[in-house]
């Protein structure tokens, strides 16, 4: 049957989104760069990305509030909200390699993984505040096909981008994609067989 994986592009440093793109050619790719800066004074990984291709790989997600519509605002995972106190409407200093910007937080998010410690914002806000334009840390796309496809496509994309960022797959994703997959099909299954025994009954 048809697989869809999450894969994560990853490097020590920072990437070129645009040649990483250009060799990926799949057509939903979101970048994320981290960063450690200060919120309020205060540590904290910020996260830059594009909010708008999220969808996908965000359906788990609860967000308290809205995504980020513009550079001006912001997300905040729900441990660093509490730890600062904050909520949408909120607003806060962040600081990088000496500049600041003043955000105002959209939605808190609980994702029951790393983003609930950090700071997520648009990605071209991170990058000129952190003076890497053009840049990412990591990248993450969806390769569909069946499991002889997807390692093609992983191999492939190894391939052009040689040592220059590590490619693998998210297994738990993939395997709870599937096994909620499995599970639907089994619903459906007997869903069909009632139908039929009532037909059946029926004549």
């Amino acid at each position: 049957g048809e697989r869809r994986e999450i894969y994560r592009l990853e490097a020590g440093a920072t990437l070129e989104e645009g040649r990483v793109s250009e060799q990926a050619r799949l057509p939903l790719l979101v970048p994320f760069l981290y960063v450690v800066g200060q919120v309020n004074g205060e540590p904290a990984v910020l996260a830059g990305t594009r909010f708008e291709r999220l969808g996908p790989f965000a359906r788990a997600w609860q967000w308290r509030g809205q995504a980020p519509q513009g550079a001006g605002q912001c997300a905040v995972g729900e441990r660093l909200a509490a730890g600062f106190r904050v909520g949408p409407g909120s607003r806060l200093k962040v600081e990088y390699a000496g500049r600041a910007l003043e955000l105002q937080i959209a939605a808190v998010i609980a994702t029951g993984s790393s983003e609930d410690h950090q700071l997520l914002l648009p990605l071209e806000a991170l990058q000129a505040l952190a003076g890497l334009a053009g840049r990412v840390s990591q990248l993450q796309l969806i390769a569909p096909g069946t499991a002889g496809e997807v390692e093609s496509a992983r191999a492939r994309i190894a391939a052009a981008l040689g040592d220059a960022a590590e490619v693998r797959l998210l297994r738990p994703v993939a395997e709870s994609s599937a096994r909620v997959l499995q599970k639907i099909k089994g619903l459906l299954f007997a869903a069909s067989a009632v139908v039929l025994g009532i037909i059946g009954l029926c004549v």
